[in-house]
């Protein structure tokens, strides 16, 4: 570790160098060249000599051919950074929840700026697993490489990290599960704060929140139990002292699993003794078939209160969209600034109810302020037609990657400020899927290949932008996409910066126990710095709302210059109203007042008479009411 603290000392002499500028700088990089190879050599036991790897140019010019052409809101201008995090034989990272496993580190006035990452190694094939850290300097462009957090553990697993005071990396991990933390920032000294056992030593699939001196650390006491003992531990001294506490009681005698796997709270920044967390409860008397809720607690977990966000058995009538989240789906969830908690969808199945098969696999969006269903995936993607396409996404993914899977969520500088990437199934130009051969037990078998997609809101999550592709090589499995917990903008705050780390999976197929997908290979773990530029308010458009069968698209076009179409589509008969309203909530113009039909409408709004600038409207429809935004521009 000597070695290690003096080629940290070497780095930052370089950075600090490189700032003041002069003639001494050429001299100084030819040195610390040298030095970084002495010292790549004299700690290669400790730390992987994958440092510092950077994609070729011709992988640069691939990835540009990728997205050129590309017909969307927002598309990435660049890519401005993108290196390879690591490799390992380990390539079933996570269950149900993209939980953080990169944190920034930017809070403390030293100098170093940079970002703390963290995953599950296997060195070999058939070598043992260790989670495993590293850190990112942004002002060198370098990893400092990888590093074991304790092997006198023996196997360890499903590591996530948040930045802590002083920028020092915390991270948990099973099993059983443990709470670590590094010396300072980067010193690759690792301590165990606290651990839990759990019941036979077996705890497991840990999440953690911190915000200010409150610590949250959660899991399970033992595969899919929860209940009996302290599957929460609280701190509200910054680590000094912990209470236990059991997470909520059952709702109902025939639940026997929650469905969380892992668990990853969040803290409201509006209440630090609040924090929310996502569950799916396998069965309970009102949804026999399963359902997704929300469990939150205002007092650190001494009491809970739990809502519903979606029951699979819900009533829809012939014709309207009915979508299945598997209690074991993907799901992420956060709290922006404002105390509203963002929830993201995926390897969500879903049909129509005079359909027998799958042919919805949408990226869904749900927040407790609007408490309605979003589409965020194009529907190319997420209502593929071809019968083809929707076989293979249900029976041709990598793991539990069915149909577009692993969202993950951020927020930026203010409350309206959203970001989500996902895993998203590649088409081959023509409207089909890519199928990629994976070896498996001698011969091969097919996985489709993927891509890393995303999505923006400056509202809050009311509307969105098209989605746009953020990161991937095409005939690829690049899959789990993190995100950290915010993302950032340049200094012209004219664009943002995604930061995302995601695995190439060199032989698809993501799981350890599942057929055909456990034939193992060398996977690698690449960070990337995608460019995005920032749209102005109320001018993003593409997706659609969803409640129980009522939908309300974004008008299009938008923003618009004098007229706009809106389409609506509703579950069965009702009296409805479709308002206009402008910012003060001043109603301008009403486009339906009357009773419809079911299924899809149209209606067209003309402006003008209007002033430029935002307005708001809104369609009734028995006890639902959507609202969505849109910009007139003369």
């Amino acid at each position: 570790m000597h070695e290690l603290n003096c080629f940290k000392r070497c780095l930052y002499g370089f950075k600090l160098t490189k700032l003041k500028g002069g003639v001494m700088f050429k001299n100084f990089i030819t040195v610390s060249v040298v030095v970084l190879l002495i010292f790549s050599i004299s700690f290669a036991g400790n730390i992987n000599d994958q440092r510092a790897q950077r994609v070729t140019p011709a992988d640069d010019e691939a990835f540009m051919q990728r997205i050129k052409g590309m017909s969307s809101t927002v598309n990435p201008l660049s890519v401005e950074a993108r290196s390879l995090l690591g490799g390992t034989w380990y390539d079933y990272e996570t269950n149900n929840v993209t939980a953080r496993q990169s944190a920034y580190a930017l809070d403390t006035p030293d100098g170093q700026d940079g970002m703390h990452f963290v995953f599950s190694k296997i060195a070999t094939n058939g070598a043992q697993r260790y989670v495993t850290y590293d850190y990112y300097d942004f002002g060198l462009g370098i990893f400092y490489g990888n590093q074991s957090v304790d092997e006198t553990l023996g196997r360890t697993g499903w590591i996530r990290v948040v930045n802590g005071h002083d920028d020092v990396p915390l991270m948990c991990f099973h099993s059983p599960i443990f709470l670590y933390q590094d010396a300072t920032e980067a010193a690759y000294t690792f301590s165990q704060i606290v651990s839990v056992p759990g019941i036979g030593n077996a705890a497991v699939f840990p999440g953690m929140a911190l915000d200010g001196d409150n610590v949250v650390l959660m899991g399970q006491l033992a595969n899919l139990n929860y209940v009996g003992g302290d599957t929460v531990l609280v701190s509200t001294d910054y680590m000094a002292s912990w209470t236990g506490r059991n997470i909520w009681p059952l709702e109902d005698p025939l639940t026997t699993d929650l469905g969380v796997g892992e668990m990853w709270p969040s803290i409201n920044p509006q209440d630090p003794n609040e924090f929310s967390v996502l569950y799916g409860p396998d069965v309970t008397a009102s949804a026999p078939n399963g359902s997704i809720r929300m469990a939150t607690t205002t007092d650190l977990a001494a009491t809970w209160s739990t809502m519903e966000i979606w029951n699979d058995d819900n009533i829809v009538l012939p014709d309207s969209e009915q979508y299945v989240i598997e209690n074991f789906c993907q799901m992420n969830g956060m709290y922006s600034a404002d105390g509203v908690y963002h929830v993201v969808f995926g390897a969500v199945q879903g049909s129509y109810p005079s359909s027998t098969q799958t042919e919805l696999f949408p990226i869904l969006y749900w927040n407790t302020r609007d408490q309605q269903m979003v589409e965020l995936t194009d529907p190319f993607y997420g209502r593929p037609t071809d019968p083809t396409v929707q076989a293979a996404l249900a029976n041709n993914r990598p793991g539990n990657g069915l149909g577009n899977a692993y969202p993950s969520i951020a927020t930026g500088n203010s409350a309206d400020e959203l970001l989500v990437v996902w895993q998203q199934w590649e088409d081959d130009g023509a409207g089909g899927i890519v199928l990629l051969d994976a070896a498996f037990g001698g011969g091969t078998v097919q996985i489709f290949a993927t891509d890393i997609w995303g999505s923006y809101s400056n509202d809050g999550g009311v509307t969105w932008s098209d989605p746009f592709f953020v990161a991937g090589n095409p005939a690829e499995s690049d899959i789990y996409p993190i995100l950290p917990e915010h993302f950032l903008w340049n200094t012209t705050m004219d664009s943002i910066y995604i930061d995302l780390n995601y695995m190439y999976d060199t032989n698809p197929g993501t799981s350890v126990f599942a057929t055909p997908n456990s034939d193992p290979s060398e996977a690698l773990w690449y960070y990337e710095r995608a460019v995005v530029p920032a749209v102005p308010a109320g001018a993003i458009a593409g997706n659609v709302s969803v409640v129980d069968g009522y939908q309300l698209a974004q008008n299009y076009p938008n923003p618009f210059n004098p007229s706009t179409n809106i389409k609506f589509e509703l579950k069965k008969t009702a009296n409805v109203t479709l308002e206009v309203f402008n910012t003060l909530g001043q109603k301008v113009s009403t486009l339906v007042n009357s009773k419809l039909a079911a299924g899809p409408h149209e209606v067209a709004f003309n402006g003008k008479d209007l002033a430029s600038g935002l307005y708001l409207y809104r369609l009734t429809a028995d006890n639902v009411t959507l609202t969505k935004k849109m910009m007139l521009m003369k």
